[in-house]
C-alpha cells in the first residue's frame, strides 16, 4: 500500500511486509525467517528487528489486506446510491486484492496456530463485512431490486454464509484446479457464480438488470 510520511523505520517494515507477501504468495507460509531473508538478499536481523516471530510479520501482511480492502470499498460503491452492478465491480476488484494477499487468506484458511485474539479480531472482520452486505442488499431492497425476505436472519444467514464461501474459495478453486488458465479467463465465471446467489431474491426488476449484466465486461482490474 501506498502510505506518505513515513519515517525510515516504517518505510523499512513496509518494504519487509510487500517484499515477504510476494515470497509467501510464491513459496507458501512454511518458509523459515532464514529462507526469507535469503529471498530477499538481506540479513535475518532486518527483518527480525520489526517481526521477531515470524507469525507477527503474517499479522502485518493481513492487516495490511484488510486496510486495502477497507480502503478500496467505498472507492467503487456509494452508500446512498447503489447498484447491483456495483457490488459485481466492487466484488471484482475485491479478488484482485485477494489474490494479491494470497498468503493472507489462507493462512486464515489452514492453518490452525491462531491465538484466541486473532481468532476475535478475524471474526470481527467477519461480522464487519456481514453488516455492510446487509447495509447494501437493505438498499436495493428500497430501489425495488431484491425482494425484502431476503433480510430476514434465517434467509440471510444461509446467503451470506454461500456468498463468503464463494468470495473466499474461489482462490482455492484457481489455484488447486486451474492453475494453468489465465486468471482474466475465470475470473468472470467465479464472479457470476457469486452473484448467482441473489438469483431467488431477486424482483422482476432486479432479474431485467441482473440478464443486462455482462460479467466480462464487469471485470475491472486493479493491475
Amino acid at each position: 500500500m501506498v502510505k506518505s510520511n513515513l519515517t525510515k523505520g516504517e518505510q523499512s517494515r513496509l518494504n519487509l511486509i510487500n517484499s515477504s507477501r510476494e515470497i509467501f504468495n510464491e513459496f507458501g507460509l512454511d518458509l523459515r525467517i532464514k529462507d526469507l531473508a535469503d529471498k530477499m538478499g538481506v540479513k535475518t536481523s532486518m527483518i527480525t528487528n520489526h517481526f521477531p516471530p515470524k507469525v507477527m510479520l503474517i499479522r502485518a501482511i493481513s492487516e495490511e489486506y484488510e486496510e486495502k480492502v477497507s480502503a478500496k470499498i467505498p472507492q467503487i460503491v456509494n452508500p446512498e446510491n447503489i447498484e447491483l452492478v456495483d457490488l459485481i465491480r466492487m466484488s471484482s476488484c475485491l479478488m484482485d486484492i485477494q489474490l494479491e494477499y494470497v498468503c493472507t487468506i489462507m493462512f486464515h484458511l489452514t492453518y490452525n496456530t491462531n491465538t484466541l485474539e486473532e481468532k476475535q479480531k478475524t471474526k470481527f472482520w467477519y461480522l464487519n463485512r456481514k453488516n455492510t452486505i446487509h447495509y447494501f442488499m437493505s438498499k436495493l431492497v428500497e430501489k425495488g431490486v431484491v425482494k425484502k425476505d431476503i433480510l430476514e436472519p434465517e434467509k440471510f444467514d444461509l446467503f451470506i454464509h454461500s456468498f463468503f464461501i464463494l468470495s473466499i474459495h474461489w482462490l482455492n478453486n484457481f489455484l488447486a484446479y486451474d492453475f494453468d488458465k489465465d486468471y482474466k479467463e475465470v475470473k468472470p465465471l467465479y464472479l457470476k457464480a457469486k452473484y448467482d446467489l441473489c438469483w431467488p431474491y431477486l424482483t422482476e426488476k432486479g432479474l431485467k438488470e441482473y440478464d443486462l449484466i455482462n460479467f466480462s465486461a464487469e471485470c475491472c482490474y486493479l493491475n
